[in-house]
């Protein structure tokens, strides 16, 4: 459908349709075909989806690099030793923020960020 309103646009001197979102992205953003389809995922995706299902979809995704996994379980093993140590033992805000790795791999997944 992308392509065929990219040659609607050009044959028809810009002439698409305004009132289908995929038209007005077309016509008033210069993003790349990839960058079109993935705006238009993540709109119907976010707008759908509940946070468990993203989170699943993520652990999914994260299976196909072995060594992120590695590194995310390292990452959560350093915090879970320092937690065994100390008198706090639940997960707080600062321990998140800790977590670059696993920040790095959940901007990546959600698209907000290029590694």
């Amino acid at each position: 459908m992308v392509e065929k309103l990219k040659k609607m646009k050009s044959d028809v001197s810009e002439n698409v349709e305004e009132d289908v979102l995929l038209g007005w992205v077309l016509k008033h953003s210069s993003l790349s075909t990839e960058q079109i389809l993935d705006l238009i995922l993540s709109l119907l995706f976010s707008g759908r989806e509940t946070s468990s299902v993203s989170i699943a979809l993520a652990i999914f995704f994260l299976e196909g690099s072995l060594a992120a996994v590695q590194q995310l379980r390292e990452e959560h093993l350093m915090i879970t030793r320092a937690k065994q140590q100390s008198a706090d033992k639940e997960l707080n805000w600062e321990d998140y923020k800790k977590m670059d790795f696993t920040q790095c791999s959940l901007k990546k997944l959600l698209g907000e960020e290029k590694l």
